[in-house]
């Protein structure tokens, strides 16, 4: 019997832009902190999870599990052999 599994994710950003021009003087800061949480499906292998961060992009890789993978079989009809494949969704 597999559990679920959650995945949850967490990130502070922080900046400030400064225009310093003739008349004025302009500065604008953001700061905030965030996270997310998602529920996996019962087919993820999690112990095999990966993350990647690069150019501002997160890049999460969810295997599956062997046993949730579509399984190819062969069909004899007749003379002529077919493949079919099996497997969850």
């Amino acid at each position: 019997m597999w559990r679920t599994t959650s995945l949850r994710f967490a990130a502070k950003r922080k900046f400030a832009t400064k225009v310093n021009e003739d008349n004025y003087l302009r500065i604008e800061r953001a700061y905030g902190s965030f996270s997310r949480s998602f529920s996996l499906a019962n087919s993820v292998k999690s112990d095999a999870i990966k993350a990647d961060y690069q150019n501002g992009v997160l890049t999460l890789s969810l295997p599956k599990r062997e046993e949730a993978k579509p399984k190819q079989i062969k069909v004899n009809v007749g003379t002529h052999t077919m493949a079919a494949v099996a497997g969850a969704r």
